[in-house]
């Protein structure tokens, strides 16, 4: 009898044993699967003890499988945001919240659309790449080439003072202009000459009784000369230090070029009916992203 309850005593303490372990490599497989603020520890053993004294015949199975059951309790009530938070319903509210407002959006700024076909930019052939723009003319025996990249080049001018206390929208947020940067390059007899330039922000208008005098609506901001590709180890000069005098000839050489105020304008012209024309894409794309 004696040797029997210890036999008894002794399966019992292997089957026990083998309960433990098993539930150690499930508690460290389940915290590969559950969410960092899930305590997997607590929860296991405290499932772990509440079915062991139950061992029965079947072996440990019957006291793990309350705990695998939770487990897929668990992983099923894990929301998109990777925590058991039961928010499914508030994320699905937020796309639809979010799909609305574009909606609203898009007709919204379709309504201010200024130019239904993109404006011209006199002498020069105009391809385009995304955000990139490129303008092409021929000069005697020179290529022109004016690069731009419309991207984050949107701000609001400002205000016309006349248009104070209308009732237009636009007149109380200004209107939104892309200004953007671009670079000049003349190709001849296999160099080519490079400007980097920048739009001139505020260029004042004459006071009252004082003579309308000329201002460049773009800078000259860095000057270079290379032959073949452009390299990391072409020279290039900050235009700032430049002899004033030598600034001027080259603003003038560019004017004859068609490079000059008039440019200016057109040019953004331009780029603010395309970059709005690319803004209203996204929020498009926005939109289906958010439909899928």
């Amino acid at each position: 009898m004696s040797f029997s309850a210890s036999k008894t005593v002794s399966v019992f303490s292997v089957k026990l044993f083998s309960i433990v372990r098993n539930a150690s490599s499930l508690t460290a497989t389940a915290k590969i699967f559950l969410p960092a603020s899930f305590d997997t520890r607590s929860r296991l053993f405290s499932s772990v003890s509440r079915h062991t004294l139950s061992l029965n015949d079947q072996g440990h199975g019957a006291a793990i499988s309350p705990f695998l059951n939770n487990t897929k309790r668990l992983l099923a009530n894990t929301c998109s945001c990777g925590h058991s938070c039961g928010r499914r319903e508030a994320h699905a509210k937020s796309d639809t919240d979010l799909s609305e407002f574009l909606s609203e959006e898009i007709e919204a700024e379709k309504a201010t659309i200024q130019h239904p076909e993109l404006p011209p930019v006199a002498g020069f052939d105009i391809s385009r790449e995304g955000s990139l723009v490129t303008l092409t003319k021929a000069f005697n025996k020179e290529k022109v080439k004016v690069l731009v990249n419309v991207s984050n080049t949107v701000d609001a001018s400002p205000i016309d003072e006349s248009l104070k206390g209308k009732e237009d929208e636009a007149a109380d947020v200004g209107n939104m202009q892309s200004k953007p940067d671009f670079s000049v390059e003349i190709e001849k007899g296999g160099q080519t000459l490079v400007f980097q330039c920048s739009s001139v922000d505020d260029v004042e208008a004459p006071a009252e009784g004082e003579e309308d005098t000329y201002s460049d609506l773009f800078q000259l901001d860095e000057v270079a000369v290379h032959e073949g590709e452009f390299k990391d180890s072409t020279y290039l000069v900050a235009a700032d230090i430049m002899d004033g005098n030598l600034y001027d000839l080259l603003m003038n050489f560019l004017d004859e070029r068609g490079i000059n105020n008039d440019f200016a304008k057109q040019l953004i012209d331009y780029s603010t009916a395309y970059e709005h024309r690319l803004y209203i894409e996204l929020l498009g794309k926005l939109k289906r992203f958010v439909a899928e």
